[in-house]
Formats: C-alpha cells, sequence, structure tokens
C-alpha cells in the first residue's frame, strides 16, 4: 500500500504526491457498501486525475452456500473507526507491535515510545477490545510480536469526548485497538538473568508476565549484593505491574536506586547492600464486566557500611586530631498489599473502589567509636556511641470514584471519597559513654526517645457539570477534608537496676495534636 485518504462528508477526495509513470491499484470502501477497484496511471501529459464519480454497489447478504474469496483491502473504513489489515505490511519475522505501527501510513512512533495517528495523540491501546496490562501502550507496543496481529483499529478516545463535550475533532485523543488473530489468544514475555563475580558477588531477577484472554498475571523476583536495583523502573512499571496500580510517591537515589510507593528495589549509594524481593500482579476482566486488580509485593534491604575516618584541624591553640570509626547495619522490610475494582453499574455509570495496605519495618543499629588527641598526641578524651532504631510502620489507604454520565451531552456528575490512616511507631536506643581525661571525668547517658505519629485523613469531592448551550456551561464543586493528627515524644532513660527504660525525662517529652475540617463550594 502507497497510501490511504479519508474522504469527506460528501465523498470527496484527493490524493498528492504519487510517481508519474506507476500504475496504481485504487481501492475504495466504505461501510455497509461493496469494494470498488480501479487501475490508476498518473503520466507526465495529465499529471492531474479527475476520476469523477464514483458508484459504489449497496452490500448484500450472501448465501451460506457461496464462498466469495477476494483481495482484503489495506485500509477499510468503518463507521467512525479506520481498520488496518496486518497483513498488507510486512514486517521482519522478529518485529513487535512498535515495529508494526511505523509501517502505517499517518502513524508516528516517538523515540520516547508515544504515538500519533495524522497528527493526534493515541491516549490507549487496546488487545481485543480490553486493556492490556492495564492500559499501558509500550507493554503492547514493545512486547507483542507484530505476526500475531491480524488488524489494527483506530478511532476516537470517546472517554475524552464525553468528559470533555467541548473537546474539538483536530484534538480528540485516538485509540488503538489490537485484534489478534483467532488461533492468538494466550502467551508471555519478561526476562530472566543471572551473574556473579569476585568476593562472592551476585545478581539474580526474572521478570515474566503471561496473558490468556482478559487475565494477566505479572511474577517478579531479585536479589544482589552489589548495590544494584533489581530492575530498571521501566520494567517494575510495565511488566511488574505497578503501572496497573498506581504510582503515589516515587524516590530515586544518585546511584540508580529507587522506591515507588514506599517499596525499596535495591540499590544503595553507600555501604554494601544486600536486597531481595518478590512479588505478583493480578489482572483479569469478569464475564459481567468488572475490572478486578490484585497485586502483593514484598522487599528486604540488608545494607552494611563500615567507616574510618581521621581529621586533622588546625586550631588557634594547636592541632586537634580526631578518629572515628563506625559501623553500621541496617534492615529494612516492607509488604505492599492492594487491590482494585472497576464496576460499570450501567452504561453511563462506574464506580470505583482501590484499598491498599503498606506494612514497613525498619531495624537500624550503629556503634560510634570516637578518639579526639592534640597535637603532642596526648589522648583528650574518647568515647563509644551504640545507637538502634526500631520502626513499624502501617498505612491504610482506600480511595472510591463514582462517575455518571447522562443522557444529555456534557451532564455529568462526579464524586470521590479518599480514606487514609497512618501509623509510624519508632524507638530509637542511644546509649553513649564519653570519657575525658583532662581532667579526668566520665559522662554516661542511656536513652529511649519513644517516637510515635498518627495520621488520619479524610477527603470528599463532588462535582456537577451541566451545559447550558454548545459554548457555555456551569459547574458546581464542593470539596471537604477532616484531619485527626498526633505526634507523641517521649523520652526515658534506663533504670540501673530494673533495667528498664521507665525514668521519665519531661523536658524532652512532648505530644503535639491536630484536628479540624475543613469545605470549600464553588460555582463556575
Amino acid at each position: 500500500m502507497s497510501t490511504y485518504k479519508l474522504s469527506d462528508d460528501k465523498g470527496v477526495f484527493k490524493i498528492g504526491n504519487l510517481e508519474i509513470g506507476v500504475k496504481y491499484r485504487l481501492v475504495v470502501n466504505a461501510w455497509m457498501y461493496g469494494i470498488l477497484r480501479r487501475e490508476v496511471t498518473i503520466n507526465a501529459a495529465t499529471p492531474n486525475v479527475n476520476l469523477g464519480n464514483l458508484f459504489l454497489s449497496a452490500k448484500s447478504n450472501t448465501l451460506n452456500e457461496i464462498v466469495v474469496l477476494s483481495e482484503r483491502p489495506p485500509v477499510i473504513v468503518r463507521k467512525d473507526t479506520i481498520e488496518f489489515n496486518a497483513e498488507s505490511f510486512k514486517t521482519l519475522p522478529t518485529a513487535v507491535v512498535e515495529d508494526l505501527l511505523k509501517k502505517l501510513p499517518g502513524v508516528a512512533v516517538a523515540a520516547d515510545g508515544s504515538i500519533q495517528v495524522n497528527g493526534k495523540t493515541v491516549s490507549k491501546i487496546l488487545v481485543d477490545g480490553k486493556e492490556f496490562f492495564g492500559g499501558d501502550q509500550q507493554i503492547a507496543t514493545k512486547n507483542l510480536p507484530a505476526n500475531i496481529i491480524d488488524k489494527i483499529q483506530v478511532s476516537d478516545d470517546k472517554e475524552a469526548k464525553r468528559n470533555d463535550p467541548d473537546l474539538l475533532a483536530a484534538n480528540t485523543p485516538q485509540v488503538i485497538n489490537l485484534k489478534l488473530k483467532k488461533a492468538i489468544k494466550q502467551g508471555a514475555f519478561g526476562k530472566i538473568f543471572a551473574g556473579g563475580g569476585p568476593n562472592e558477588r551476585y545478581e539474580t531477577g526474572a521478570i515474566m508476565s503471561f496473558f490468556r484472554d482478559t487475565t494477566q498475571v505479572s511474577l517478579l523476583a531479585y536479589g544482589n549484593n552489589i548495590n544494584r536495583p533489581g530492575f530498571g523502573i521501566n520494567d517494575v512499571m510495565r511488566i511488574g505491574g505497578f503501572q496497573r496500580m498506581g504510582v503515589n510517591s516515587m524516590m530515586v537515589n544518585s546511584d540508580g536506586g529507587f522506591e515507588l510507593n514506599g517499596m525499596g528495589f535495591g540499590g544503595s549509594s553507600s555501604g554494601i547492600q544486600k536486597s531481595a524481593g518478590a512479588g505478583a500482579n493480578f489482572n483479569t476482566l469478569t464475564k459481567k464486566g468488572i475490572k478486578l486488580n490484585g497485586r502483593y509485593f514484598f522487599g528486604q534491604s540488608n545494607t552494611s557500611l563500615q567507616q574510618l575516618t581521621d581529621i586533622d584541624q588546625t586550631l588557634q591553640n594547636g592541632k586537634l586530631l580526631t578518629a572515628t570509626n563506625s559501623n553500621q547495619l541496617n534492615k529494612n522490610y516492607n509488604h505492599i498489599f492492594g487491590a482494585k475494582a472497576e464496576i460499570k453499574l450501567d452504561s453511563l455509570t462506574t464506580l470505583t473502589i482501590e484499598p491498599s495496605v503498606n506494612l514497613n519495618i525498619v531495624r537500624n543499629a550503629n556503634t560510634l567509636l570516637t578518639q579526639n588527641r592534640n597535637g603532642s598526641n596526648q589522648l583528650l578524651n574518647d568515647g563509644v556511641n551504640n545507637t538502634r532504631f526500631r520502626g513499624d510502620n502501617t498505612s491504610y489507604l482506600i480511595v472510591a470514584n463514582l462517575w455518571k454520565d447522562f443522557k444529555k451531552a456534557g451532564r455529568s456528575f462526579n464524586t470521590s471519597v479518599n480514606v487514609s490512616k497512618k501509623d509510624n511507631l519508632g524507638d530509637n536506643f542511644n546509649m553513649a559513654t564519653t570519657n575525658f581525661y583532662n581532667p579526668a571525668s566520665s559522662d554516661v547517658k542511656d536513652q529511649l526517645r519513644d517516637n510515635d505519629v498518627s495520621n488520619f485523613n479524610t477527603y470528599l469531592n463532588l462535582n456537577y457539570n451541566e451545559p447550558i448551550s454548545k459554548k457555555l456551561s456551569f459547574t458546581l464543586a464542593s470539596s471537604g477534608n477532616y484531619i485527626d493528627n498526633e505526634n507523641a515524644l517521649a523520652t526515658f532513660y534506663k533504670d540501673p537496676l530494673s533495667q528498664a527504660y521507665d525514668i521519665a525525662v519531661p523536658d524532652f517529652t512532648q505530644t503535639v495534636s491536630q484536628s479540624g475540617s475543613k469545605q470549600i463550594v464553588g460555582l463556575h
């Protein structure tokens, strides 16, 4: 196929940039009409060819006993959908969907994987009319083989038009639907790697995704002791399923390690880290049209850091030589549970419910040895500081959203509620012994700082949109939130007799509470 064009609403079309002397076959098709084929040659004497009126015959049903074999057009227009025949565009045997899309006229694929059709942005890629791994475009374009695709269908994003009735046709996003061949309804893709090196260094991991009809499952596991994340962010987001579950927070350190929703995937900027993790992500569409997602991830890291530091300071009255020896061992464990249900209550109403639970356990220990000497190398003081931190953090979140459209174009109602509860319980033990030698004395502290932080938040939003005319509408919006937070800090010294931390220190004990509500109503 050289090119294709769509006619206007009167059937007028114009095709430019054709080569002179080439014999073309013009294929014309329209919804509910038969296909018209005509040979056309452009020559130097008549570079502009007027085909006049082209008459299409009405399509009629054929008898079951009759089988008609004919050439399948490369492009077919079905109502508001443009359909490409994948077999009309040749690709290499190893090609993926992205390579096939680059062959289609009017389709542009950027370096970052984003897609445009006839200058319009593609907002979704579906597989057999359903979301594929949460609707992430590059999961389909970069992993599905091109040779399993039967048709590529392009149409307007009806949801975007429904959400914004004033959206111009030129700005309407496009949706690509990949129709698989009938024999292909299941498959798998992913990667597995492993490696080793000197000093017992190792790295291993696997990330796999399986799909069958409307069910998709992703499995992930990794482990290493080379201060590297088990996978890149893109792999975890797309193949690992985090794109489907949504990301509320992200942290990236300078060495490439990262956390998503508080879940670490290895990688440390200091020390030697041993990290491991595993998880699963499940996505399906039930016969009743309910989209379900469930996920669980576990990650752990064990970071060891040993530091020897010598500092030589020149002061006004002489030198001060400081030597420190620090040994740190930090352990971190994360569990993430989550689910999501999207329910079509009717053709115009959608309810989404998404609960999640995060559990985080932190166990840190540090021993710091310090010596200070003068310029004559005489010992001024030394000390030992042992600290331990024990943290237990939990967070609960549930988000619900109800969206209702009405038969009247542009009229809509939306309400959402967000309820979260966080409890961060931290115990910081600090035992410090400092010895002074001129004059001789000692100072010993054995202290516990118990810091418990609790946060409860509720958010409610309501929006109603009513069109008055094609260019005018009004929106009634209301939002409110309630908070109840507490930060309690209690400090105790250790009782030398009972060995319990029960001697309260009032000057370092305080509780701060915050609670209140707010409501905003607007009309515009």
